[in-house]
């Protein structure tokens, strides 16, 4: 059938899974560029976008939908920021930090790693950001660098009265920021992309591993190992952290960063832990001031749902916390059943644990068994209605099935969780 050519066609171009995706985006897509191509047979359409790469670069800036705003999720801005200013700043005083946003969509993203930069104390001669999309539409937007109302969104706009220009059409981004940001032309399956270029300090990369399907994501992953450098640092969407359990690459530890270090070598000995603890959102800094340190089920308890129980001493908390990050270690260095057990094993000792049916919802996932790491995540909600880790896993798996309203009910719920910790 012509459609299902279409999708396959998508998928061997841009490595897209198409059950990542409500099956309406792309028949939606596909008939919007028949109308503007003028056509009404399927059939027609898709020899069209076999013989005009022309054709099927409109096809996929109508299937990929960027949904992006300025400093979305803060924490990994926040994470850059300390990380540029304790880590990397007082050894690389003249040096030029490099970083690549993939993909970069309309660019709200790698102008928020710009000016979280310059709040890090960095000048612009100091900073490379190269942004990277596969969607001339898209790239086309960006470099414009010219934003609506709904690319600002939050209570704190402060860095918009800073680093934007108020014109006519909307908040034009200022010079000394755009002057940062390189946009390019690419694509992540390509294992020649920016060869040309010297391999980055830091790669945010969130959000697009999930939509693509097994074979194009292993690819994905080993140019993307190819750009950063050892012990360089990569950001990904929270869903995606799972595909880091079986990696060469460490865990940061800060809170909702959803970041990790690359080796540069397995058990690599001059690891050293970055940084840990509290963090604040990312607050633009003004002059002289310091910089502050993202329909559905419903949940019926049964008879047999357990009670609230009375506070266990802080010495056996931290004892429990010990042994779930011993098993997080060890699913990251691959020893996933190990791992497995050891959750299994501390559930028995100390009873059903959201933390724990987390964990093991990630190694799930990470074995290839999504069934079994949704029946976890099930139950990490079960017994915290707002595990904000779990709502987020179980609202993925909704979009995946096509059921939009009930992920969007999901998401929501985890965003209430999220404000409310």
């Amino acid at each position: 059938m012509p459609q299902a050519a279409i999708v396959a066609l998508l998928r061997h171009s841009i490595g897209l899974n198409p059950e990542a995706i409500a099956p309406e985006v792309i028949t939606r897509a596909v008939r919007h560029r028949m109308v503007q191509c003028g056509l009404s047979d399927l059939q027609t359409y898709l020899e069209r976008i076999q013989t005009s790469e022309q054709e099927l670069h409109a096809l996929i800036d109508a299937v990929v939908i960027p949904e992006t705003w300025f400093f979305r999720d803060q924490m990994p801005f926040a994470y850059l920021g300390r990380y540029v200013m304790a880590e990397w700043l007082p050894t690389h005083q003249h040096a030029v930090f490099r970083v690549l946003s993939l993909a970069c969509s309309t660019g709200e993203e790698p102008y928020s790693i710009a000016m979280a930069l310059l709040d890090s104390g960095l000048a612009p001669q100091h900073v490379c950001i190269d942004a990277v999309d596969i969607s001339h539409q898209a790239l086309r937007q960006a470099r414009r660098a010219v934003y609506g109302s709904h690319s600002f969104r939050g209570n704190d706009l402060q860095f918009r009265e800073r680093y934007c220009e108020q014109s006519p059409e909307g908040y034009r981004i200022c010079e000394r920021v755009r002057s940062m940001v390189t946009f390019r032309h690419g694509n992540v399956l390509d294992t020649h992309l920016l060869t040309n270029q010297v391999p980055y300090r830091v790669i945010f990369c969130r959000n697009l591993l999930i939509y693509l399907d097994a074979a194009a994501r292993s690819r994905a992953l080993q140019v993307l190992d190819r750009l950063l450098t050892p012990h360089g640092i990569l950001f990904v969407g929270y869903a995606e952290t799972g595909l880091f359990l079986t990696s060469g690459y460490m865990p940061v530890h800060y809170p909702r960063a959803f970041a990790y270090q690359k080796r540069a070598a397995p058990h690599d000995p001059q690891h050293r832990p970055l940084l840990s603890g509290s963090a604040q959102p990312h607050t633009p800094r003004g002059p002289g001031q310091s910089t502050a340190t993202a329909h559905g089920r419903q949940w019926s308890p049964s008879p047999a749902a357990p009670s609230a129980a009375a506070p266990e001493p802080s010495g056996a908390r931290d004892t429990q916390a010990s042994v779930l990050e011993t098993a997080r270690q060890l699913a990251d260095q691959g020893e996933l059943e190990t791992a497995a057990t050891l959750c299994e094993t501390f559930m028995r000792t100390h009873g059903p644990s959201a933390p724990a049916y987390v964990l093991l919802g990630l190694i799930r996932q990470a074995a290839g068994d999504p069934q079994q790491a949704e029946h976890y995540f099930d139950r990490a909600v079960y017994l915290q209605p707002d595990h904000y880790e779990a709502l987020i896993h179980l609202a993925l798996f909704m979009e995946h099935r096509g059921d939009a309203a009930g992920a969007a009910v999901l998401r929501q719920r985890a965003q209430r969780a999220r404000h409310q910790a």
